[in-house]
């Protein structure tokens, strides 16, 4: 005798349906990606209509930058592009980790990766990009935001490249460095 709530489905189909579910589950909030640092049930939600952006960081679970987020921006910023689309996706925030998917390619052969330096670590509402990120995902996200801009080594006597400095856009979500957006 079965109750009247029980799935009239045979056992051997439930199963499939609910690892699809899962599988979908897991997906859309950026869980599948390999090592990814946010927790389940994160996900990006859609940014501002006629933004840069098209996707946002979930505000929650975002808090203030510990020096040790900070560092770890630091590090994140100079890895990007130079060690794996995995690694590159673990340093993302699912709003960004589309973008990760879409544009990755292996590192070229004689990388430069060791000929970046950090230009700079600050707060975002101090960063003249800032205003792509405030019309796009709100003031909020930016004043919660930090940037790290890294550029190649100037040779010396020359004057640093501002054209080759790429500004990374991170929030801190339960205390790991997360990019969400490069300019």
């Amino acid at each position: 005798m079965t109750s009247r709530f029980a799935s009239r489905r045979p056992a051997h189909l439930a199963q499939p349906a609910c690892l699809l579910a899962l599988s979908l589950a897991f997906t859309f909030t950026g869980v599948a990606a390999a090592g990814a640092r946010t927790a389940p049930g994160q996900h990006a939600i859609p940014a501002r209509p006629g933004g840069a952006l098209t996707l946002c960081p979930n505000p929650d679970g975002i808090g203030a930058f510990d020096p040790a987020a900070r560092s770890e921006s630091r590090a994140d910023a100079l890895r990007y592009r130079h060690a794996s689309e995995a690694v590159d996706l673990r340093d993302s925030d699912p709003a960004w980790q589309p973008t990760v998917r879409k544009l990755w390619s292996p590192p070229r052969t004689g990388s430069q990766k060791s000929s970046l330096t950090v230009w700079s670590v600050t707060a975002a509402r101090k960063d003249g990009y800032s205003s792509i990120v405030r019309s796009s995902c709100g003031a909020s996200l930016v004043d919660r935001s930090l940037t790290v801009t890294i550029a190649p080594l100037a040779e010396p006597g020359e004057h640093p490249c501002d054209a080759c400095a790429e500004t990374f856009f991170f929030v801190d979500r339960h205390r790991r460095a997360l990019i969400y957006f490069i300019y």
